[in-house]
């Protein structure tokens, strides 16, 4: 199916450079001759309205008094105050803050072992706990952002790497992806 002429190719078809596939399209196409006649029209009266006259040397001069003239109305944009532009990056550290304080408190309270619901889909394989490095990688984090200025703190990307997923489910066993894909389905179900 051959699409309509673009504007660029009708004004190839007026200066004779339009494609052999383009012109058997213009040929067999109504919409698309009309469209080029109007354009060899619209060309036509431009060449017969001649060359215009350059401007007056003052109308440059008068058009911007009238620009400022008119624009003299027009508040300027204020500068905005200091917390109203930081706290956005504020924002982001707090709710990073409050991130690492809820694993924090869930990492560093005893387990009291699955429910009852929990306890049926668990797998009699055995999954790997959490590191005990843990809670000193946590405490050199918080050491380590003790140190940083406002300006290193607003800098820090807090997003997730893009594949930092992708390799967590790389390093999971065969027995820790197979829990995955279970709970995973489950999850699926219980939405449905």
């Amino acid at each position: 199916m051959n699409t309509h002429l673009r504007s660029d190719e009708f004004v190839d078809a007026l200066d004779g450079t339009l494609g052999a596939d383009r012109l058997e399209h213009l040929a067999s196409c109504a919409s698309c001759r009309d469209e080029l006649t109007e354009v060899q029209a619209l060309m036509s009266d431009v060449k017969t309205a001649g060359t215009m006259p350059e401007p007056s040397p003052l109308f440059w001069d008068h058009f911007s008094a009238r620009v400022r003239q008119a624009t003299a109305d027009v508040p300027e944009a204020g500068r905005t105050a200091w917390w109203q532009s930081a706290w956005r990056p504020l924002a982001g550290l707090a709710a990073a803050a409050a991130v690492v304080a809820v694993v924090t408190v869930t990492l560093s309270r005893p387990d009291a072992g699955p429910g009852p619901a929990q306890q049926a889909s668990l797998d009699p394989a055995p999954v790997e706990a959490l590191p005990d490095e843990t809670e000193s990688s946590l405490a050199f984090m918080s050491a380590a952002a003790s140190d940083l200025s406002w300006e290193e703190a607003r800098a820090v990307d807090l997003a997730p790497a893009a594949r930092t997923v992708d390799s967590a489910i790389d390093r999971l066993t065969a027995a820790q992806r197979a829990e995955l894909v279970k709970l995973i389905r489950e999850d699926l179900r219980s939405m449905e």
